[in-house]
């Protein structure tokens, strides 16, 4: 936990640390997706509920608490299994090339207005209808199109930076020893921050909200 007095505090290591904490857990996440480990997810987005609470994005937070009350109450043991395990989606198939559902449904969603957005103010709700049911078969065409006539679509992916660019980040890091503890250091872009925003949780207050959505749900 933090020092009871901020003066006493660190920012500079707490900023650093924070950064590393957040970081490693975001790389969990994701490797979690890419190897479909549904039970992982499910330990993951407890943490992440109670950092989303501690910042503000009560939006997430709830969806989160629900997603749990769904796993262990609201659900039946298959739909439950269903959802624990469903989550990813493996369209080119290997090893850890899982990607998540909702991800790929936002991609088929865009493609289904693209095409929708050729009908211009003539489209109908039935001629939606058609063009979402389509938008499967058009993608495959388009694909089978680029592969016959070896179109290479350019990698999404984002290019690795160079070694010598994160040696000269990780120098600097040394030099100012962001992972050295150093009481009442300060920095001015940084301000006071706590070494681990979870220590800063009501945690009576956060008992009653979770309390109060179970007792929601428990009506339907």
């Amino acid at each position: 936990r933090s020092p009871s007095n901020p003066k006493d505090s660190d920012g500079v290591f707490n900023y650093s640390h924070n950064i590393l904490k957040t970081g490693l857990l975001l790389r969990d996440f994701q490797d979690a997706v890419k190897e479909g480990d549904g039970s992982r997810l499910e330990r993951l987005w407890k943490f992440m509920m109670l950092l989303f609470k501690v910042t503000g994005k009560t939006k997430y937070a709830l969806a989160a608490i629900r997603l749990h009350a769904q796993l262990n109450a609201i659900l039946s043991p298959r739909e439950a299994h269903s959802l624990r395990w469903n989550r990813t989606i493996n369209l080119k198939g290997g090893i850890g090339r899982n990607v998540a559902i909702d991800q790929v449904q936002e991609h088929k969603i865009k493609e289904t207005k693209e095409l929708m957005a050729g009908h211009g103010p003539n489209l109908t709700f039935p001629s939606a209808q058609i063009y979402s049911r389509a938008s499967d078969g058009v993608d495959d065409v388009i694909k089978n199109f680029d592969k016959e006539n070896k179109v290479h679509k350019e990698s999404g992916k984002h290019q690795r930076r160079k070694d010598a660019d994160i040696l000269t980040v990780v120098k600097i890091l040394q030099e100012i020893q962001a992972l050295k503890e150093i009481p009442g250091r300060t920095h001015a872009g940084i301000g006071t921050i706590p070494k681990d925003p979870i220590s800063l949780l009501n945690f009576s207050d956060l008992n009653a909200w979770i309390t109060k959505h179970k007792r929601n749900w428990s009506r339907l």
